[in-house]
């Protein structure tokens, strides 16, 4: 293949990248790279393709695209052992694969390359982010001051300073909070419909338990780009914090009917009452979530199903559970007896659902 073949083809490949399109872009590689395959440059933009569809998984993660990513960019290292982006390409696949001291190597290697591209100083910044610690943190704030510093004008360089100055999953002081907020606020003035600062946005406003601001901002940054998968992660943190009081209240609503209904003269006048109250408050709920969220609710139900099977569990128990402690209230007392133990046993297996769905975003967060 020649050289202005192989221009033509990675102008095409950047395009679909840039269109979030990456099994495109690796089709189209695919040919290019058996005839030119050492061709730094359609190495690398193969290397970016993996990473992409890694970060379009539901999970956030796919191994195998992380893999490829990784022995791509290993091999434009050796092609090139100078250039930056191999090197940048390298750490985040590291990083992906959770090798973050070979993630903080590659990126210090990327800075010795080429010391004034902002990029670089992105790069390593975000990998030192992952080592934790104190140390690791005031390194990580001081490569990304150097990237402002080099490209004040790219709204990237604000959203990771925020991220240093309050990662997440830290706790930080009321002044780093601020600090965070700004840098966000100065990306947003460079790129006001720029998903990832309006997702930032929100985060913080959920570490500060501003939880309705904090859906409202999920739910914008998902409207700018609904690829934004932890735009979409965090939406439903927000949103099963609220449905699960809910849950909980549906679990002492049965338990308390199944108990008490054999008494005698409350059995029918009970479960009439229980279902009344479950029915309304749960219908506030969900009226909250579509008055400061419209839409949200869909877009919980589909997250639901993304984050895992236990997620799934979760919601079709608590279903379940409504819709017979209703129909309890509709029959007699044997029949209802029978029924409302049926939802006793999908509520539980409903709880332990809910406590491995939280485990499971606590992971991810």
């Amino acid at each position: 293949m020649s050289e202005g073949e192989s221009a033509a083809v990675a102008d095409r490949v950047r395009h679909l990248l840039e269109l979030r399109r990456p099994d495109d872009a690796l089709r189209l590689l695919g040919p290019a790279l058996t005839a030119s395959s050492h061709a730094h440059t359609l190495v690398c933009l193969a290397a970016q393709a993996h990473l992409v569809r890694a970060q379009q998984h539901p999970q956030g993660t796919r191994p195998a695209d992380l893999a490829a990513a990784d022995d791509l960019a290993r091999r434009g290292v050796a092609l090139d052992p100078h250039s930056d982006w191999s090197l940048r390409l390298l750490s985040l696949a590291q990083s992906g694969l959770g090798r973050t001291g070979d993630a903080v190597n590659s990126a210090y290697a990327a800075v010795q390359a080429a010391p004034f591209a902002y990029e670089t100083h992105l790069r390593y910044a975000d990998a030192l982010g992952g080592l934790g610690g104190v140390a690791a943190r005031e390194q990580a704030r001081a490569e990304a001051r150097r990237a402002v510093e080099l490209a004040p004008h790219q709204p990237e360089v604000h959203l990771l300073l925020a991220r240093t100055a309050h990662p997440a999953g830290m706790r930080s002081n009321r002044r780093d909070r601020k600090a965070a907020r700004e840098s966000v606020h100065r990306a947003l003035a460079l790129d006001p419909g720029n998903s990832v600062a309006l997702s930032e946005l929100a985060r913080l406003d959920l570490s500060g338990r501003r939880r309705l601001r904090a859906a409202s901002g999920f739910t914008e940054a998902l409207r700018a780009d609904p690829g934004n998968t932890v735009a979409r992660h965090n939406l439903g943190v927000v949103l099963g914090s609220w449905l699960r009081p809910a849950h909980y209240l549906v679990f002492g609503a049965v338990w308390l009917t199944w108990r008490l209904s054999p008494l005698p003269g409350l059995g029918q006048p009970l479960r009439m009452g229980s279902a009344a109250v479950v029915v309304v408050v749960l219908g506030v709920v969900g009226l909250r979530m579509r008055r400061v969220v419209p839409g949200s609710l869909g877009v919980f139900l589909r997250q639901l199903d993304e984050l895992s099977r236990w997620a799934s569990v979760w919601a079709v128990t608590l279903v379940v559970a409504v819709v017979l402690l209703v129909t309890s209230a509709l029959l007699p007392d044997d029949p209802a007896s029978v029924v409302l133990t049926v939802a006793m046993v999908a509520l539980l297996a409903g709880v332990v659902s809910s406590w491995r769905v939280a485990l499971h975003q606590r992971r991810r967060r």
